[in-house]
């Protein structure tokens, strides 16, 4: 029985191979084993800050975003409400416009008005705002604050006021500042502004500025403001210092200018120094006329009888005519008496 299955099997592989080798192509070889080569293993890389392999130059990663700064917030937010304030002003919507400045010059301090004046355009500079900025300037440090205004070609006249205010608290420091700028229009401006702010304050101060300026018909006009206003205040003091002026052109006017404010204070004194310290008949005609319309009004009488003095002429006849008209509104009767005096040589002429 084993015997039996033993043949049986062998003859079933048999025929199982003949029909193998009956199904295979004739012209196949030998099947060749394809041997595909593996992958090179991929190497991990850690992230850095800057790729490990790149043909193009690394740029640095942008900064991170910054939070602005409290001042940084308060500036913007002072443009933003000039803005409304110029806006507000060109529609002529006063309530906005006044609400508005008030909140934005309680933002300035000694201490910011630099910084804040620097980032404001010419049409924010020229606004109340500006103004106070650069007094707050001037307090913190004037010379910054000064040499500043004097670089913007587009400084007004206000502005460079404001600088010439803002040194009134210190008239040596103005002067030493006032003598190291170049000669330039801005210096004449200022200077002018300056003169003009300690011309009643410190007239002295205001005269050695007035040499600091180019000679003209500007230093002479500011001079003779000075002149006024130091006769007016110790009107010794004022003549001796116009008494020490070397050029009698301009000593006579700065005598005339003092002689007819002093008019106001004692016109007979005024009127004694015109007579002793003015020869141009021009200057002394013009003052002369001014002093009779001042001596008029406080005293008529006392008026017409110094211009009855003059020597005959046109000086006198026009200072006489001063006197009555003012005379005659306020005293009729005293003032026909004295017309008759005259007994015939002025005849008066209605203004």
């Amino acid at each position: 029985m084993n015997s039996f299955v033993k043949l049986v099997s062998v003859g079933i592989i048999v025929i199982l191979l003949i029909w193998l080798h009956q199904k295979r192509p004739a012209n196949t070889g030998p099947v060749a084993m394809t041997i595909v080569p593996p992958e090179p293993a991929v190497e991990f890389q850690a992230q850095t800050s800057q790729p490990q392999f790149s043909p193009e130059p690394s740029l640095k990663a942008a900064p991170a975003s910054k939070r602005p700064t409290p001042f940084e917030i308060k500036l913007a937010l002072i443009h933003q409400k000039l803005q409304q304030w110029l806006e507000a002003k060109k529609n002529a919507v006063e309530d906005d416009e006044a609400q508005s400045m008030v909140e934005l010059q309680a933002m300035l301090t000694d201490e910011n008005a630099a910084e804040i004046v620097q980032s404001l355009s010419a049409a924010e500079m020229d606004t109340p705002f500006g103004m106070e900025g650069i007094r707050h300037w001037m307090n913190a440090d004037p010379v910054q604050a000064s040499n500043w205004i004097a670089a913007r070609p587009d400084a007004t006249q206000d502005q460079i006021g404001a600088v010439a205010q803002g040194w009134t608290a210190d008239g040596v420091g103005l002067k030493n500042y006032a003598a190291q700028l170049p000669d330039s229009p801005w210096k004449q401006n200022f200077l002018a502004e300056a003169i003009s702010q300690f011309s009643a304050r410190d007239p002295a101060v205001a005269v050695q500025l007035a040499q600091q300026m180019a000679p003209g018909n500007d230093q002479t006009s500011l001079l003779q403001s000075v002149a006024c206003n130091w006769v007016a205040s110790d009107p010794n003091a004022a003549l001796d210092w116009i008494s020490g002026v070397n050029d009698p052109s301009l000593r006579e006017k700065l005598v005339v200018s003092a002689a007819q404010s002093y008019a106001l204070t004692d016109p007979a004194l005024a009127s004694a120094w015109l007579a002793s310290m003015v020869k141009s008949d021009d200057l002394v005609q013009n003052a002369a006329l001014n002093i009779a319309q001042t001596w008029a009004a406080k005293d008529p009488a006392a008026a017409a009888s110094w211009a009855s003095q003059f020597p005959d002429g046109d000086t006198k006849t026009a200072a006489q005519n001063i006197v009555v008209n003012y005379w005659q509104q306020t005293d009729p009767a005293s003032a026909s008496v004295w017309l008759q005096s005259l007994s015939g040589t002025f005849v008066p002429q209605s203004r």
